[in-house]
This record gives structure tokens, sequence and C-alpha cells, in this order.
């Protein structure tokens, strides 16, 4: 059975902001909100969730300004992102994936598609974390890889520096 992944939830409408968050609690998964692009990427920056939920249309930080940071940072894991919209048109289907958009959602938003794209989505980060691990351990000893090793010190060493 997949775990129930943290979602971040980002939308500049306070109302959808609790309608999503009601649904997503219900149906168990841990919520974190953001009110704004700079907002989320504070959070994701101190608690990297493995679901962001980012409406396109925002003051300062868009939708796809958010999803191009996201894609720059070096996170811990890979990061699902879905878009919020009622933008339907080809151009920004395309304008969004280019940015590195993982699946889109129209408003108005129905609760059951919301929770399958979800499930399609914790399908997606359950193989992506069985495949990283294969690939950061040695599969006749079980040990961590040289290359785990390497990345292990580089995340500390850069963390050091900034504290």
């Amino acid at each position: 059975m997949t775990q129930r992944h943290s979602i971040l939830l980002v939308d500049d409408d306070p109302a959808i902001l609790r309608l999503l968050r009601h649904w997503l609690e219900l149906a168990g998964y841990e919520v974190l909100t953001a009110c704004n692009g700079q907002e989320a990427k504070t959070t994701i920056e101190t608690r990297c969730p493995q679901i962001i939920i980012t409406d396109w249309e925002m003051p300062d930080v868009d939708g796809p300004e958010l999803c191009r940071w996201v894609r720059s940072q070096s996170l811990p894991h890979y990061v699902y992102l879905l878009f919020l919209t009622v933008r339907s048109g080809l151009e920004d289907l395309v304008r969004g994936l280019e940015a590195g958009a993982d699946d889109f959602l129209k408003k108005p938003i129905d609760k059951d598609e919301l929770l399958a794209r979800l499930r399609s989505a914790s399908r997606v980060l359950d193989l992506e974390q069985q495949l990283s691990a294969l690939a950061r351990c040695d599969s006749l000893s079980g040990l961590p890889s040289r290359r785990s090793f390497f990345e292990v010190l580089a995340r500390e060493w850069s963390r050091s520096q900034r504290y």
C-alpha cells in the first residue's frame, strides 16, 4: 500500500485553500498551505513536501515561475507538481509542462478527480523512491554506494556553510 504523502497547497484564494485542505485532510494527507509563491518557496526550503498543488495565476510569483524554481533546486527527493488552472488551451498546457509540471487539474475542482490524480501521483512517487533506493545502495552488500556518500557529503558541506 502506498503511503500518504505531504502536500503543499499554494493559492492566493483563501476559500480554495480551506476547501482543498479539508478534502485532503479527510483523505489522510498531511497538508501545508501557502498563500503565495514566495511563502511557498520558504515552506519548500524548510519542509519539502512530496506533492505541490499550485494555482497558475498568483501575484508576484505565478505557478509556472514557482514550478521552474522548484525544478532548479537540489531538493532531497522528487517533488510532484500539479497545476490548478482555468486555462485549458494547448499553449498553456505546453508552457506548464515545459516549466516542469507533472499534471493539471481544471477549475472548478472535482473532489473525486483531485483524489484520483493524487493516487496517481503517489504511485509515481513510490516508484521514484524505489528506484532511488536501488541506485543508492550496492546490490550485493546493501551498503550505501560511493555515489550516495558523495551526495550526502556535498549536501552536508553546503548546509554547514549556510549555518
